[in-house]
């Protein structure tokens, strides 16, 4: 399911139809181009921050070299890129817009109004056959039976499973995943860039675990906290709340009072660089003699 290349391979042009762009390179295409709008419909008439839709099989041969030109550069040098995913699709423009429009629909228990599920952010489509498993997969994309991400200077292709079951139902649990996303990829991102989309994604599961052990080991329900527990794992020490030093600093936290307006990222912040070496010191494992 996973196919990463460092180059884009052009045997896709004649199966991936359609590329998706984001809301902020709309207005980067001619005006001629074929583009329809991928609107969730609780968004009503405000689309404007909607992605669209390009249909490449619409464009002139010197269009789309020069699309093409342009998006390869823009991977290669791992700067934003005009387009955010490509899919294989049999459907008409607008069938596929409106299937990867309702897509785009998260109904959350007890929320006033439903979420803007973000899948075609390609750092989270690498995340999600890892969260969603193949019959999530295959719901997704629907009609797609691949889609090729292009982010950490990789082309990388996701093939929908032939077997994936075709029953399926987004849980509890996929909505509690879903929603770690926005922390795990702002920890990603501040961290050493990626060796490759492989390495993003190992990246970002291990982070998501952090996150996961801040928010039922330790009670930690702000984006801020859950953003600055994860980072201290993954630059200090994976187990580094084991530490005294932390364990005392959490237990205030928990111990506290909601007028004393105490959060985690506040009062860590106070730990000096210093600090953070002993801490990694002392969590190191002894040398092999001292073990013996």
């Amino acid at each position: 399911m996973f196919d990463s290349h460092d180059t884009f391979c052009h045997r896709w042009l004649g199966t991936h139809r359609y590329a998706l762009i984001d809301a902020v390179w709309r207005d980067t295409p001619p005006a001629d181009w074929s583009v329809t709008v991928i609107a969730p419909h609780f968004l009503g008439a405000d689309t404007g921050r909607c992605p669209v839709l390009l249909d490449l099989h619409q464009l002139s041969d010197a269009a789309l070299g020069g699309f093409l030109d342009l998006v390869s550069d823009q991977v290669a040098n791992r700067d934003d890129c005009l387009c955010s995913l490509l899919f294989a699709a049999p459907n008409e423009p607008q069938a596929f817009a409106e299937h990867l429009a309702r897509r785009s629909v998260l109904d959350v228990p007890n929320a006033s109004t439903p979420k803007q599920f973000r899948y075609f952010d390609p750092g989270t489509m690498l995340q999600l056959p890892r969260l969603l498993g193949a019959a999530g997969m295959a719901w997704l994309l629907g009609p797609s039976d691949s889609v090729v991400v292009p982010w950490a200077g990789n082309w990388t292709e996701l093939s929908a499973s032939e077997n994936a079951p075709s029953a399926f139902r987004l849980k509890g649990t996929h909505l509690e995943a879903l929603s770690r996303l926005g922390v795990v990829n702002r920890v990603a991102m501040g961290l050493s860039r990626p060796d490759n989309a492989l390495d993003w994604e190992r990246t970002c599961a291990a982070i998501d675990l952090h996150v996961q052990r801040a928010m039922t080991q330790h009670h930690l329900r702000q984006q801020a906290d859950l953003v600055a527990f994860a980072g201290h794992a993954m630059v200090h020490h994976p187990a580094f709340d084991q530490h005294p030093r932390i364990r005392n600093l959490l237990e205030t936290l928990s111990s506290a009072t909601p007028d004393e307006e105490l959060d985690y990222r506040e009062l860590s912040s106070h730990l000096s660089t210093d600090d953070w070496q002993q801490i990694r010191k002392d969590l190191l494992p002894p040398p092999p003699s001292a073990q013996t």
